[in-house]
């Protein structure tokens, strides 16, 4: 759906996928957000809990996931971050950082609609017509773009003002307790990534097809 291709089919999927589980969990239920919507006092019908679940799956999942696999792409592509990082002289906070100002999970979006002929550095938008802000060409913005952002944190991945992600605080911290667990688990993680990273097609998102890594076998997590 992100990638606008074969939207329509994707749509579908994900909407039955999610009356599946939705079906699943009145049946079992557990200690789960399907659950917790299940039980609340709005009584949610079946139509109303798939589509509280997919903005659930699409706004939050996919995005921290992209997040998460953005910063690790980072880490082990960039010998001076990676070896920061691991060294312990830049954090994981400051390479998650990095990631929100060059490749945000959300490169594209926040639409607006002007209400009149709008004037905009000598270009005219016109009224009510659509117009999509790129996040990530503000963040290269050279007014505000130096050579360090270290500890720079005034991106624009996270909206701002009324429009500010309400998550943005735990979305931090699930990504960097995920990399740093990971990174201490596969220290010598090596990107397998000959002909360089592919990115998915769409026009919102910036996401990896994938992140092949090789690694040396190590004993199981106690």
């Amino acid at each position: 759906m992100f990638e606008g291709v074969d939207a329509g089919e994707g749509n579908a999927m994900i909407n039955s996928a999610l009356a599946e589980l939705v079906a699943y969990k009145r049946s079992d239920p557990g200690d789960d957000v399907t659950t917790r919507l299940l039980r609340h006092e709005s009584q949610l019908d079946e139509q109303e809990m798939v589509h509280q679940l997919a903005g659930l799956y699409g706004a939050v999942i996919e995005l921290q996931q992209n997040l998460i696999a953005n910063t690790l792409l980072l880490i082990l592509a960039d010998d001076g971050v990676g070896g920061s990082v691991l060294g312990g002289s830049l954090s994981t906070r400051d390479a998650l950082d990095e990631v929100l100002f060059d490749n945000p999970p959300m490169a594209n979006f926040l639409i607006t609609y002007p209400r009149q002929p709008t004037l905009i550095d000598d270009v005219w938008l016109p009224a009510h017509q659509p117009v999509v802000i790129s996040i990530a060409a503000c963040n290269h913005d050279p007014a505000i773009r130096t050579d360090d952002q270290r500890g720079n944190r005034s991106h624009l991945s996270w909206g701002l003002g009324q429009r500010t992600c309400p998550a943005q605080t735990p979305a931090y911290l699930v990504a960097q307790e995920a990399i740093d667990q990971l990174l201490d688990a596969l220290p010598d993680m090596e990107l397998d990534l000959p002909e360089g990273p592919e990115w998915r097609p769409g026009p919102f998102h910036r996401s990896l097809t994938s992140l092949p890594v090789t690694f040396a076998p190590v004993p199981p997590l106690v």
